[in-house]
């Protein structure tokens, strides 16, 4: 008798073991049960430059004892391997709201002894008592089906799961991360850390890269103003040449190469325009065709507003004419060859007149100019739009995208007209994927392998091709060792 009540608490015993072995392996593959459906998703820091400079990383703050002025460098990925990857390929980190900022590691501080400053030129600026800056934070959301609230709704949701394969390759496809082209997605790199990037290709698209642009299918795709304004960067110490009818906007931008500090318009070396811990550039200088001017209007006499704007390419010269009484826009482009017209005029000289002869192509509104209108002209992807306050009146093909034609234009935009209406007006570039060929990054050749251009990549099913928006020093989908996202690696959506 006693054998038989000790063979069934053994076998009970037994049964409890394994049933408590199922329900732990079934709460581990499915732990949407147990945990709260509710809860907020996580909060990241960025800790790359990758995505700069929508999405800043880490960086350090020296003073010039020179002309007092504090300028900021690009932390060296190398030297803080706690904080940031040695290989730069994950761009966040999720962290606690309370979590406070980490300190300066004195290995930075071994890397380099001293620093160029920015804005003297001063290159004997000590590398001592840097002040810290984290990385930008970012939110996220997610996107996919609804998510039941209920205990027991939860748990059905995943016994169904457990027990029915096509329910569960349904909910599968209905949960899925679906991201759109240009959205930021935090996903799992190939060393399983949170990476942040921008979708830019599609599943089973082609991607390929020319002038700076991507193509999709061979072929750019369409971007909206505001979409392409999300990633635009915007150019420092932008000079406005002024006279009376004319403002020219002058850009020159200085690089660094090395220790040396020289001059190329309107060139490329960072997206984020701040330079690296050792002062060298990170990519080859590149000229940028694609840009944007923002500027307000002032007509307190109540005179109708009516300019000219002149917007530059390497291969021809535009100028969209606005006339608030007819509620019309006209474009009319000339060719330019090694930046002069047929006159012999070059860019900043040619005047309203000299597109006289040229036909024009116009568009009519239905509507009044609102009061205190800020307008954006724009040169992008071949086309030139034409924007009130961030709405599009006019989008005009140029005809110049298949162009390779490239030429350094450092004077953009020109305005004419009363110039004395025009008010704060701001410039910016477009997003440029540079080439990585030839960087001079002390770090390049162990792992830049290929350039922009000559490589076309077909995107799988069910993955995505992911950019950072600084690709000189992006690690991305363009990459073997990176090579496209799969789709059950995507986590979250960055909010914009």
């Amino acid at each position: 008798m006693r054998r038989r009540v000790s063979l069934l608490v053994a076998i009970g015993a037994g049964l409890v073991a394994v049933l408590g072995a199922l329900a732990t392996a079934f709460l581990w593959r499915n732990p949407d049960v147990w945990v709260r459906a509710d809860k907020a998703p996580p909060i990241f820091r960025v800790q790359s430059c990758s995505m700069e400079p929508s999405f800043r990383g880490p960086r350090v703050y020296w003073s010039c004892p020179k002309c007092r002025n504090y300028f900021p460098t690009s932390v060296d990925l190398d030297a803080i391997a706690p904080l940031v990857e040695t290989d730069g390929t994950s761009g966040a980190t999720s962290f606690a709201p309370d979590e406070t900022s980490p300190s300066l590691p004195t290995e930075l501080l071994a890397k380099t002894r001293f620093l160029t400053c920015p804005d003297c030129g001063w290159t004997e600026v000590p590398a001592q008592n840097p002040s810290f800056e984290s990385g930008s934070t970012v939110l996220v959301e997610r996107r996919g089906g609804d998510e039941p609230l209920d205990f027991r709704a939860r748990l059905e949701r995943a016994w169904k799961r457990e027990t029915n394969r096509a329910y569960r390759e349904r909910e599968k496809r209905e949960r899925a991360l679906k991201p759109e082209r240009w959205d930021v997605v935090v996903f799992r790199d190939a060393l399983d850390r949170p990476t942040l990037k921008r979708i830019v290709g599609l599943p089973g698209e082609l991607v390929t890269f020319a002038q700076g642009d991507v193509l999709i299918d061979g072929r750019v795709p369409t971007r909206s103003l505001k979409e392409a304004l999300s990633t635009a960067v915007s150019i420092r110490g932008v000079e406005y040449r002024r006279s009376d009818e004319r403002m020219d906007v002058v850009r020159v931008a200085k690089l660094r190469t090395g220790d040396k500090v020289s001059s190329e318009p309107i060139a490329i070396s960072n997206e984020s325009e701040i330079a690296r811990l050792n002062g060298s550039n990170v990519a080859p200088v590149e000229p940028v065709r694609d840009f944007a001017l923002s500027f307000g209007w002032f007509a307190g006499d109540g005179a109708t507003t009516r300019f000219t704007a002149l917007a530059r390419r390497p291969t021809l010269a535009a100028a969209l004419s606005f006339d608030e009484s007819t509620r019309s826009v006209t474009l009319r482009i000339k060719t330019l060859r090694n930046g002069h017209a047929d006159s012999g005029k070059k860019f900043e000289e040619l005047s309203e007149g000299d597109f006289a002869s040229e036909p024009g192509r116009r568009m009519e509104f239905p509507f009044q100019l609102p009061k205190s209108p800020r307008f954006t002209i724009a040169t992008l992807d071949g086309e030139l739009i034409f924007a009130v306050d961030g709405d599009e009146w006019a989008r005009f093909e140029l005809g110049d995208l298949d162009s390779t034609e490239i030429a350094p234009i450092s004077e953009p935009f020109a305005i004419l007209g009363a110039v004395a209406r025009v008010g704060s007006p701001s410039l910016f570039r477009d997003l440029h994927y540079s080439s990585a060929a030839g960087s001079t990054g002390e770090r390049a050749p162990d792992y830049r392998s290929e350039t922009l251009t000559g490589r076309a990549t077909k995107v799988p099913e069910g993955e995505y091709f992911a950019l950072g928006d600084n690709s000189p020093v992006s690690l991305d989908s363009r990459f073997d060792s990176a090579g496209t996202v799969p789709e059950e690696k995507l986590l979250y959506i960055v909010q914009q």
